[in-house]
């Protein structure tokens, strides 16, 4: 069987090869205490057909690993994320994560054994993940420089730095460039400048480095233009790559850096994020980062494929009003996060009041501790929990009918979000094929009903975690219109429309 070789950037991490392009849209309202003429600028985002995708996956004679691997490779993502969003990442190790995908290698089915569940990282710290799937990364289109040109830009809720490849780039695993990605200098830009002294640059004590969960990339501190749904910043200081992973390399990698939109507090740069640098400029009404994100299995409905992502207001035209809420952000390590005022299964309340949920666009999955986790799925009907788990010393895998109907609410603010069921049944667990949701089988009963994996996964952060943290990926956030607000320290969330 053909080894699984792609591979998937930590961050969130914001739909498998989606694109955004500049969008103009009529805004109004931008947030419950809108100024009287808000300054913002919007991105269109776009998911291309699960079938296109799927079609591009069998041309590539690439073979796709069991569900179970998936959702390991997904859940060690989401994991690693949440450890540095609550500051316990030294609770992590590689070792852990290594193991606790060796043990679901265990728990597969004996003919798909054969499958390889990742490649080898390029350092001793990082774990490779797939970048196939449903929903994985969001990417913007920039234009930096001058004349500008095009880079396309991962967005990552959980950093806060932007970063290209500088000219000079190398690969860290000898190669001597950093792939078919556009490269930023002084000679492709003359507004260009460095801030480190690129001739003095160490790669073993970089002026930056940034660690994902699938490599790493290092580099100078320099400044120059750029220009984001078509607001332009000048002499914007950000990194520039002189040193890439091959994670950040290969041909299939989709886009040419990141744009971090998370809270100034983490930056690894130690600069201004974007964010900050248009706000302070008066180019944006206030610090606010808006999202709907796009659903790819929603390919046949161009209205309810199509996502956005809004800086500095929120767009009124996709979100209920009636329903928006605001709440307090309670995470105190710079990222953002909600106080979950209960789960509601098939309109039945679990009683739980003291939950918090980070809020992660750079997350696929929903990850939950696992009494949380078994009492949600008991409540599912035709929900089974994995039999091989408990002999491999897993905590359990769920699988839930690929049509199932079981709705999942999570209360905000007083007010239930609803998640899409297409969002909670996942990967079919009989066969290696991505597209959870496509067959739900014979309703009458001659056929055995389709499952597919559970996008709500158990998982925890220890020795000294609470039984109470949640993580929000998309599966959640999908189903939202949601945004951050870095001033106010605020949340903002909607039902879309």
């Amino acid at each position: 069987m053909t080894p699984y070789r792609l591979c998937f950037l930590d961050f969130f991490i914001l739909s498998l090869l989606c694109s955004f392009s500049v969008h103009a849209h009529p805004l109004t309202t931008p947030s419950l205490a809108p100024p009287a003429d808000p300054k913002f600028l919007s991105l269109a985002l776009t998911a291309p057909p699960v079938n296109n995708a799927l079609k591009e996956l069998q041309q590539s004679n690439i073979t796709q690993p069991h569900a179970y691997i998936i959702h390991q490779q997904h859940l060690n993502h989401a994991l690693s994320r949440f450890a540095k969003m609550t500051n316990r990442s030294k609770s992590l190790t590689r070792e852990i994560l290594v193991n606790a995908m060796n043990n679901r290698i265990g728990t597969i089915p004996k003919r798909f054994r054969g499958v390889h569940w990742m490649r080898e990282p390029q350092s001793g710290d990082n774990v490779g993940l797939s970048i196939w799937g449903q929903d994985l990364g969001y990417i913007a289109t920039a234009q930096l420089g001058t004349p500008p040109r095009d880079f396309r830009l991962l967005v990552d809720s959980g950093s806060a730095d932007l970063w290209v490849g500088g000219e000079g780039c190398e690969s860290n695993d000898g190669g001597d460039s950093c792939g078919p990605h556009p490269l930023l200098g002084p000679s492709s830009s003359s507004s260009f400048a460095y801030i480190s002294n690129v001739s003095t640059f160490d790669e073993t004590n970089p002026p930056w480095i940034l660690n994902y969960v699938t490599g790493s990339v290092s580099g100078v501190l320099v400044q120059d233009d750029v220009t984001i749904g078509g607001v332009k910043i000048q002499s914007h200081a950000f990194g520039a790559a002189l040193r890439e992973s091959n994670d950040f390399t290969r041909d299939d990698i989709p886009f040419d850096g990141l744009l971090g939109l998370a809270k100034k507090d983490v930056s690894q740069q130690r600069l201004p994020p974007l964010l900050s640098s248009l706000y302070n400029a008066s180019l944006i009404s206030a610090p606010i980062a808006a999202y709907k994100l796009p659903r790819s299995k929603d390919h046949h409905n161009p209205a309810t494929v199509q996502g956005e992502l809004t800086i500095g207001a929120l767009n009124r035209a996709l979100y209920d009003p009636r329903t928006l809420v605001q709440v307090e952000n309670v995470n105190p390590f710079g990222y953002f996060g909600v106080q979950m005022g209960g789960v509601v299964v098939g309109g039945k309340d679990m009683g739980w009041s003291n939950r918090t949920g980070l809020v992660d666009s750079g997350t696929v999955l929903v990850v939950a501790p696992q009494m949380d986790v078994d009492i949600i799925h008991s409540n599912i009907p035709g929900a089974v929990k994995s039999p091989s788990d408990a002999a491999a010393g897993e905590p359990g895998t769920w699988s839930v009918p690929c049509d199932m109907k079981t709705r999942v609410g999570i209360k905000v603010g007083g007010r239930t979000f609803e998640l899409d069921p297409r969002d909670v049944a996942m990967w079919p667990v009989d066969n290696g094929s991505g597209g959870g949701n496509s067959d739900g089988g014979d309703a009458g009963g001659t056929h055995p009903r389709r499952m597919c994996v559970s996008g709500i996964s158990p998982g925890t952060v220890g020795p000294f975690h609470l039984d109470t943290d949640w993580m929000l990926g998309s599966v959640f956030l999908k189903n939202v219109y949601f945004a951050t607000d870095e001033e106010k320290d605020v949340v903002l969330m909607a039902r879309l429309k």
